[in-house]
């Protein structure tokens, strides 16, 4: 069913939403642009428009005959809460991302059907039978489409799974024309798909077997056509490991240099600690790699071995820092607390890593089982979530004063407390940063702080416009 040619004009109002509370500029999952990309590759007559905030005023203005939701299980109450107001408007609603690929039991009869796993292929076969049935939606039709879930009656419907897309470089670049795209933040790039490490907390690589590259000419020509059409100061490659393959990394570096990319654009990257050395460093400063990110996680060596597994070390976090140092390349580190196995001494341990390597930035968040995982799989056996009805999924939303507790030793207000101590230490860390740019480079550091601030009062004067 997929590609097929069709003579005739097939024209499509389509609305993308991403389910978000709290969307931040230009941090967009790319995953919209990819299957935005593909549609209009298979369907060029197709409208396309994109929200993830102010999503009903958009449904009204725009008038779409469809719309594609996308959800992570912490924003699943919300996509559901979206397409019950859509359905009752006779809207059709497709569902896809993490949450219902991980837990496809859970879709609610608000959606028409749901996308399991990678989408992009799936939804022109969904597309061209909506299509082909006069612009509806057949249920015997549908069980010829694998990789979908839908609900006929009580009885939920799971085709056959879909092979992963292989190779990527058959998709079109990614279609970010449907974002509104901020250039005082750094833009959003995917390299590759899936990760060889099995952290017991990662849903992605949970769902990934393994990993899958996009080539180096292809990655070369998204970098190339984002700078050509945003200007960015900085692109995020946001792999779950962009580092995971050296010569690849160093390829990239050649293939930037060798159309002047890094001279004017800064690049952020992801890492693991046990692939930091001099050489990766090297390449990276030379590829004008501003800051690179690496989940340490911990900084209690049986905790840090709970949580990664494999070779995880917490010396080898402490080596990976030193390296990027000498090559003055910032860290963003990720931290974890609220294990099973916490006790006030092994966070003591984090925050002590975090202090005593003087992280440039880190986040830290509550142990979160998430679905798909191991820890999943984990509080599952002993009822601690749930994958039906009575699942309060807002749970998995990675804050602090709201989150499941899991450690047996340390109380809830304990970690609370441990959670403000890191967050002023932070604070702190962020002020010396800000006073360390300034000494070094005065006027980027002004003309940051004014395009941030001038970022600030266009959004207040636009949410004032759409109070009117």
């Amino acid at each position: 069913m997929e590609g097929r040619d069709h003579g005739e004009v097939r024209e499509m109002r389509l609305l993308f939403v991403n389910a978000e509370r709290h969307p931040k500029p230009n941090y967009i999952s790319v995953g919209s642009a990819y299957i935005s990309a593909q549609i209009k590759k298979h369907f060029p007559s197709t409208e396309i428009a994109f929200s993830n905030q102010e999503v009903y005023r958009k449904e009204a203005t725009f008038k779409p005959e469809l719309v594609l939701i996308s959800s992570v299980s912490e924003t699943y109450p919300l996509a559901t809460q979206y397409a019950r107001c859509f359905s009752e408007q006779d809207l059709p609603v497709i569902l896809g991302g993490p949450h219902i690929t991980a837990v496809p039991s859970s879709l609610t009869a608000d959606f028409t059907l749901a996308v399991i796993g990678e989408g992009e292929h799936t939804i022109i076969d969904v597309l061209t039978h909506y299509l082909d049935s006069g612009k509806r939606f057949i249920r015997d039709e549908l069980r010829a489409i694998p990789g979908i879930a839908f609900r006929e009656g009580q009885e939920l419907v799971i085709t056959p799974p879909r092979d992963p897309i292989d190779p990527l470089d058959s998709l079109p670049l990614p279609d970010r024309s449907i974002y509104s795209i901020s250039p005082n933040y750094p833009i959003i790039s995917i390299t590759s798909r899936g990760c060889p490490f099995r952290c017991i907390y990662c849903a992605s690589s949970s769902m990934q077997s393994g990993i899958r590259f996009h080539g180096v000419d292809y990655v070369i020509e998204e970098v190339s056509k984002i700078v050509a059409d945003y200007k960015p100061y900085a692109i995020c490659f946001n792999d779950d490991l962009f580092c995971a393959d050296f010569d690849r990394v160093d390829r990239i570096r050649k293939g930037l240099h060798a159309r002047g990319i890094t001279k004017g654009t800064q690049f952020i990257v992801t890492c693991r600690a046990e692939l930091v050395t001099s050489e990766l460093a090297a390449v990276l400063k030379s590829m004008n790699t501003k800051s690179v990110s690496i989940g340490f996680e911990s900084g209690s060596q049986r905790v840090l071995k709970y949580l990664k597994g494999g070779k995880a070390d917490v010396e080898t976090n402490r080596r990976a820092v030193a390296v990027l140092r000498r090559h003055d390349i910032r860290i963003n580190g990720f931290f974890i607390i609220g294990t099973p196995i916490d006790t006030a001494a092994d966070i003591r341990a984090t925050y002590d890593f975090v202090h005593d390597n003087l992280i440039d930035f880190y986040s830290v968040y509550p142990l979160t089982p998430l679905p798909g995982t191991a820890l999943w799989r984990w509080c599952l056996r002993r009822g601690i979530v749930s994958e039906d009805e009575n699942m309060d999924w807002s749970l998995l939303d990675l804050r602090i004063d709201r989150y499941i507790h899991l450690p047996k030793e340390v109380s809830g207000s304990e970690l609370r407390e441990w959670f403000a101590r890191f967050q002023r230490f932070l604070k702190f860390r962020l002020v010396q940063a800000t006073l360390h740019h300034f000494l070094t480079s005065p006027i980027g550091t002004i003309r940051f702080l004014v395009n941030q601030a001038i970022v600030m009062v266009k959004r207040t004067i636009e949410k004032r416009r759409e109070c009117l």
